[in-house]
């Protein structure tokens, strides 16, 4: 049986060098890893040796130009011609480079790239974020806007100047709401309502009560049947009191009132969703921490729990001394808070009521003065009204029962195939 011949480094080295071309040898090599030129990435690697400027002073050449290899061979193929075709030469002799190089490939390899190089790499590729200026054109490039858009969605996006595009995110369970009665069917088969929740998240000062101005041109003609609901159960309540001991009291009224305050009772909610003729509800909180609060305003139900059932059109209720009832629930959910406000709102990640929310960040730009409107209504202001009281009519009841009370349409024939 033959003995295999075992070769050191040196020699391993010497044989490497003996295949490695001159710089002028022709040799022809991309002068780019993945799309970033090789001299930006090796006075990249420069600097984080701690020469500036690329400059490698005499005594340290040898030395830098082994570590450099080092790197380097890992984006080269393990190739000595490819890594002698991008490291710069420093009045080196060519036998000694070629030696060098040899000796950085046959040194012991790890399994993924170097931290080094992935550091210098990602440095180059991290987008300057230096300014507001810069971060918007980032997030503009990273997520574009359709380049059409309807106007109503063109109008609040300009509105809420520099936050446009969180407030467009937030509008979401707002036009869901208006859009109550029209029902879609999915990809997966299963028929659904209009349901978002969202939740936008700021520092404090950044400007999210936008949210309450939003509410009361978005939602406004669904706010006034809030009202003459409200109205009739003050009616009522008076009336009751009237006849208070009397042998028959008068039918309590079930008004179509759908924009909920966070902090209403899980008992109400059910009441609210059973009158809403099918349609969506709406809970919006300018403060998460109000909703928080609320979260287990009743010893039988977690709101946690609702709001999953509310956003997969599950049915939900109880069988409670106080109240009983059950009934399919959709909800449409807008909260905004602080960073430490909405990790602290959902500090349980297992139970699945994280991945039904939309995140929405304020533009980071503390110091800067919240845009004000002080103008006159304009025509563009009209326009968007008129256009909110038209969904309203279309996707909005007060008295059409529920089975009936329902718009169908399906997605393009191309999307149904998807």
């Amino acid at each position: 049986m033959k003995k295999k011949k075992l070769i050191d480094k040196q020699e391993a080295a010497q044989g490497v060098a003996s295949i490695l071309p001159t710089k002028g040898d022709g040799a022809s090599f991309p002068d780019n890893y993945n799309g970033i030129p090789y001299a930006v990435i090796v006075n990249a690697l420069l600097s984080a040796f701690g020469f500036k400027d690329g400059h490698v002073p005499e005594g340290a050449r040898n030395t830098t130009l082994y570590r450099l290899a080092r790197q380097l061979r890992y984006i080269c193929d393990f190739n000595p011609a490819y890594i002698r075709s991008v490291v710069p030469d420093w009045g080196l002799g060519e036998e000694e480079i070629r030696q060098t190089i040899s000796s950085a490939i046959t040194s012991t390899r790890m399994a993924n790239m170097p931290f080094e190089l992935r550091q210098a790499i990602d440095g180059i590729t991290k987008p300057d974020l230096s300014t507001t200026a810069k971060r918007q054109e980032y997030l503009q490039r990273l997520n574009p806007l359709p380049r059409k858009m309807p106007f109503l969605l063109r109008y609040i996006f300009r509105r809420y100047g520099r936050n446009g595009r969180s407030a467009l995110v937030a509008a979401l369970p707002m036009l869901g709401t208006l859009l109550g009665r029209f029902e879609s069917k999915y990809l997966d088969g299963r028929r659904h309502r209009p349901v978002f929740m969202v939740v936008v998240a700021g520092h404090a000062g950044s400007g999210k009560g936008f949210i309450a101005d939003m509410q009361e041109w978005l939602l406004k003609p669904i706010l006034a049947d809030d009202e003459k609901g409200r109205e009739q159960l003050e009616e009522y309540a008076r009336e009751r009191e009237k006849k208070k001991g009397a042998k028959q009291l008068p039918d309590k009224p079930t008004p179509c009132m759908r924009v909920l305050s966070a902090t209403s009772s899980n008992g109400m909610l059910l009441e609210r969703a059973k009158a809403s003729l099918g349609q969506p509800i709406c809970v919006i909180s300018e403060e998460i921490d109000e909703a928080l609060r609320a979260n287990r305003n009743g010893a039988w139900a977690d709101k946690s729990d609702i709001y999953r059932k509310a956003f997969d059109g599950a049915s939900w209720g109880q069988d409670y001394m106080i109240y009983s009832g059950n009934v399919r629930i959709y909800m449409n959910l807008l909260f905004a808070g602080t960073y430490v406000s909405v990790r602290n709102f959902f500090t349980n990640v297992e139970n699945g009521l994280m991945t039904r929310f939309f995140f929405t960040e304020m533009a980071r730009d503390l110091g800067k003065n919240v845009e004000m409107r002080w103008d006159d209504e304009t025509k563009d202001d009209r326009h968007a009204a008129e256009i909110v009281q038209n969904l309203y009519e279309q996707g909005c009841t007060i008295d059409i029962p529920a089975p009936e009370n329902i718009i169908s349409f399906g997605l393009p024939k191309a999307k149904n195939e998807a």
